[in-house]
């Protein structure tokens, strides 16, 4: 049996780089061309939230699981090799985004649910520093934008949390 070809070694390298970078092929589905608001992200997003459900809940191995998969994820989306900067197939962002979003808060519906809506909203309107974080390069712009407004998004759902804390002992 002969080694593949660098052809071949090519084309598999960038099919598993795409089953990844479209959040498990989740955004296939919704994508026409160059559409941005073909639903894509909400998909990536939701898958984002289905396997959070199955990542551990805190400690050193979701540390590790957030930090390794920065890179990882640059790597699916620049591998991939789609025509458009920011295609709108891919989605590793948006499940990236939301892990964050929801990352060593409670594991809770409402939280999920919250956390869900938040970072959607976030990632659409991109405020500030988010939107700027675009302009990198590459998959590095991609990426980035998400990441950064999920961890807005999770000082937010902390914040409520903490607000909802203090109403709850000023009401007792």
């Amino acid at each position: 049996m002969s080694s593949p070809k660098p052809a071949e070694k090519s084309s598999l390298i960038q099919a598993f780089a795409r089953f990844f970078s479209t959040g498990l092929y989740s955004s296939l589905p919704f994508v026409r061309g160059e559409r941005r608001d073909s639903g894509s992200g909400t998909a990536g997003t939701a898958v984002g939230l289905l396997i959070w459900l199955v990542l551990p809940a805190s400690g050193w191995p979701l540390w590790a699981i957030l930090i390794l998969s920065f890179p990882i994820a640059w790597w699916t989306i620049e591998a991939s090799h789609f025509e458009f900067h920011d295609d709108p197939r891919i989605v590793i962002d948006e499940v990236l985004g939301v892990w964050w979003t929801v990352a060593f808060l409670p594991r809770t519906w409402p939280i999920l649910i919250a956390g869900f809506f938040l970072f959607r909203l976030l990632d659409i309107w991109k405020p500030w520093f988010v939107g700027h974080s675009q302009k990198l390069p590459g998959g590095l712009g991609v990426l980035t934008d998400d990441v950064l407004a999920g961890m807005l998004g999770n000082l937010i759902l902390r914040a409520g949390l903490y607000g909802y804390f203090l109403l709850a002992i000023k009401s007792t």
